[in-house]
């Protein structure tokens, strides 16, 4: 058997017994192993697929098949493919980037077991003395819906099913330094200028002073249940894999590039491009954010007017959000967390002064794409592919994510006349299940017994991105084996884009 990989967009496998039967649709980059080149028009491939296994799961199963003689294969050593998976963690973000080299880096985790179940069947075959090695885990800030899906994967280890276990060990976790206290004590809520720890006036405007470097610092009383659940899931994972390689804990804010010194060898460029930090009494500081106004209009005024000044240790801690620029070659993606308006207008003007450039070809799209957002900020971006991660699954959650009003902006500004908007929850597939009866309560709103109409699903709203620095494959899944929404694209070195056919052999 040779390694070898996909080397057109996407390529069909049939089943060898009955040519007739697709098996499964591989893509660019995707590893196989070339173990017959007899037959004259197949070569005969081993590489993995998914079945659903339940309501909720999905196994990973080797494949055996054969490919079209006229499909591209190349040696690992020749494709050099950037490989990120912006996956369906409901609400939400969590994200997965592996280099040409193999190197693996987590962006935010979710805040269920949804990103560890991805993880576990797409890097299979782990365990506790050789663990998943993540090059680096960051952790844009500290709320939930971005970091405890993270110790969901620390809690896999012991899950009865063998499929849905990863033992990893990161080799860096960078976080944004805000810590989340807890929101009440002894039956008083704690106010929001308090919870996320001492503070101090400073020309006139209220800034954070408790900035955390090393979160197992912390003591435990100064942390909420999410960041207690985190900080226990980064000590247990210090004892997989080789204990002695120590594991960098570090807090990241703008100028940080050479925290992803490790990458230059493989031509990838990283900018940390925000949070910025105030020196206050010798000590690094972030400003206290304000709520943001009730009711958003469709032309919301740039300058903020009307803005409330009551602090918001929400707004706080997502505007401070960790933000990354990744270059490959020619291709820019730009990964903002939950960066909200009052923020993201700060982080234009720095860039503007600076003569740094945000144009980026691939946009998470911030905070699940609120209504809380710069439109001059998309401007500057000018997007072509832009991905937002949401699921409002229950009242709870519900925010109308992501907002009409954002939408429309990613579509007005950016630099394609036909620019491609990706929203996770919505190339999800669900299937009709008819009339369905719970068999055992999972909340106290629905009793066993509940009747209702029930669906699946059946295949998650993962966004793939691929590229060679020059080129570019986006495409996800549908209900159907044969059927995928796929586009590609040339990047050149001032970012003009050309749309290009996609091929499928």
């Amino acid at each position: 058997m040779v390694k070898k990989l996909i080397g057109d967009d996407l390529v069909k496998v049939v089943d060898k017994a009955d040519r007739d039967n697709l098996v499964t649709i591989l893509a660019w980059g995707d590893e196989v192993d070339l173990t017959d080149e007899s037959d004259p028009k197949f070569n005969e491939i081993k590489t993995f697929s998914y079945k659903d296994v339940d309501d909720t799961n999905f196994e990973r199963i080797e494949v055996r098949g054969l490919i079209d003689k006229k499909a591209v294969l190349k040696d690992p050593n020749e494709l050099k493919i950037l490989r990120t998976a912006f996956v369906d963690v409901q609400q939400g973000d969590g994200i997965c980037i592996e280099t040409p080299k193999g190197r693996k880096m987590l962006v935010d985790g979710g805040d269920n077991a949804l990103f560890a179940r991805y993880l576990a069947q797409r890097f299979i075959g782990s365990s506790k003395a050789n663990p998943l090695i993540v090059d680096a885990m960051v952790v844009t800030h500290g709320d939930a819906d971005h970091f405890a899906g993270l110790t969901q994967i620390q809690k896999s280890e012991t899950h009865s099913q063998p499929r849905k276990r990863l033992f990893l060990r990161p080799k860096r976790v960078f976080h944004n330094g805000i810590v989340k206290g807890p929101s009440s004590s002894n039956g008083r809520s704690i106010p929001d200028e308090e919870i996320l720890g001492k503070t101090e006036m400073h020309d006139n405007k209220l800034y954070l002073t408790e900035i955390i470097d090393d979160l197992l610092q912390v003591p435990a009383a100064r942390l909420n249940k999410p960041f207690k659940e985190w900080v226990q899931a980064i000590k247990a994972w210090l004892n997989n894999g080789n204990a002695g390689d120590p594991v960098q804990i570090r807090r990241l804010q703008f100028g940080d590039d050479s925290q992803f010194s490790f990458l230059h060898d493989e031509d990838i460029q990283i900018r940390v491009l925000a949070p910025f930090t105030k020196q206050i009494s010798g000590q690094p500081a972030l400003p206290m954010l304000t709520q943001p106004p009730k009711q958003i209009a469709i032309e919301m005024e740039e300058d903020l007017k009307g803005t409330s000044k009551s602090y918001s240790a929400s707004h706080t801690i997502n505007g401070h959000s960790i933000v990354l620029q990744i270059k490959y070659g020619n291709v820019r993606f730009l990964f903002t967390g939950d960066l909200n308006q009052e923020s993201s207008l700060e982080l234009q003007a720095r860039m503007q002064n600076g003569g740094l450039n945000l144009e980026s070809e691939i946009f998470k799209v911030p905070h699940h794409g609120s209504a809380d957002f710069s439109h001059t900020f998309i401007d500057k971006v000018k997007p072509v592919v832009s991905v937002i991660s949401s699921g409002d699954e229950n009242a709870r959650k519900e925010y109308i994510h992501p907002r009409a009003t954002i939408v429309g902006s990613l579509g007005r500004y950016s630099r394609v006349p036909r620019p491609l908007i990706f929203v996770t929850e919505m190339v999800a597939f669900f299937q009709y299940l008819g009339s369905s009866e719970l068999k055992k309560s999972e909340s106290s709103s629905y009793k066993a017994g509940y009747k209702y109409y029930g669906f699946k699903r059946s295949s998650f709203g993962i966004v793939h991105v691929r590229t060679d620095g020059k080129r570019l494959l986006v495409f996800t899944h549908s209900g159907k084996r044969d059927m995928k929404e796929a586009y590609a694209f040339k990047v050149d070195g001032v970012g003009e884009i050309e749309t290009v056919k996609v091929t499928m052999k």
